[in-house]
């Protein structure tokens, strides 16, 4: 499994962009791993994406946690 990275100090979130493109903007995931996940949702998968990403060991709950988080503080629901 990946070690984890703090995306809390990276740059800012653009405004509409996906968790998925956020995720691989701040080198958490790559883009295979985001289609792999997308792939996984469109078959009936009701699991948020980011618990996918983590039951799939491509990175850790706190990650994403912190990565929502940083989308929160900057006043962009996710």
């Amino acid at each position: 499994m990946r070690a984890a990275r703090s995306v809390a100090t990276r740059k800012v979130s653009p405004q509409g962009e996906l968790i998925g493109q956020g995720l691989v903007r701040a080198h958490v995931l790559t883009h295979a791993e985001v289609e792999q996940i997308l792939a996984i949702q469109r078959h009936n998968d009701e699991r948020l994406f980011g618990e996918i990403a983590v039951d799939l060991g491509f990175t850790d709950e706190r990650t994403i946690r912190d990565y929502l988080e940083s989308r929160r503080r900057i006043g962009v629901l996710v």
